[in-house]
């Protein structure tokens, strides 16, 4: 972050942040609002403002953040909460069965490793919406997703909730097949501690022959099932 500048007013065991903008790439945070410092720790009540700002998180997506939250909280426990919107979002790390599975154990692992942080103490309700669509280009899958999510838990262990929509066009590759994407939708209940519920469909082929493919379940663990005109395979 840089270029930081603000007004810092005090009075007191009270400061009040004003007009504090800084540069983060080519976008821009904003930050105000009073602090307080008491006995039991910090009483906040910031609002966070973000305009285009470069984020590159989780591993393999890039996009840009805009939108506004609020930074609530004393006692040692706060909450953040707010609207985002997630623009040029592109994610590229590739994706599968045993993929899913490593980071669910892997982010159970890490919140534990981290018990007491100033992180679990930070509740989260934010409210994110995939302006423009979210693009993921890989070795499984050529598709746009479309919708929005609510970011709960806490900063350690956040989880995802709602659904997403996958345009119709969109490829997914299935061992030898690529299935063309006829509709499809996502539900996210506790991700990543759970994983993604798939209902999709489409289009394959099977030895030169067109099948209708559904995939349904758990992303680690769904089934498919092809069919085709005349018999179901």
């Amino acid at each position: 972050m840089s270029n930081v500048k603000g007004v810092l007013r005090a009075s007191g065991a009270r400061l009040e942040l004003a007009d504090w903008t800084g540069e983060v790439g080519d976008g821009r945070l904003e930050a105000g609002g009073p602090v307080r410092f008491t006995d039991d720790g910090l009483d906040l009540d910031l609002t966070l403002r973000a305009t285009e700002v470069p984020l590159q998180y989780p591993e393999g997506m890039r996009s840009r953040i805009t939108g506004e939250t609020r930074l609530v909280g004393s006692d040692g426990r706060f909450r953040l909460s707010g609207d985002v919107k997630v623009q040029r979002a592109l994610y590229q790390r590739g994706t599968d069965r045993s993929s899913q599975a490593i980071d669910g154990v892997a982010a159970e692992l890490a919140a534990l490793d981290q018990r007491g942080s100033p992180l679990e103490r930070v509740q989260l309700d934010v409210r994110v919406t995939l302006e423009g669509g979210l693009r993921i280009e890989n070795d499984q899958a050529s598709l746009a997703v479309d919708g929005g999510f609510t970011v709960g838990g806490d900063m350690l262990t956040p989880s995802v909730s709602g659904a997403v929509t996958l345009r119709e066009g969109g490829t997914i590759q299935l061992r030898r097949a690529r299935l063309r994407l006829s509709q499809g939708r996502v539900e996210l209940a506790g991700y990543p501690a759970r994983p993604p519920q798939l209902d999709v469909s489409g289009l394959t082929q099977v030895s030169g022959v067109q099948i209708e493919a559904e995939l349904k379940g758990p992303l680690d663990d769904f089934r498919m099932n092809l069919s085709s005109p005349n018999r179901s395979i």
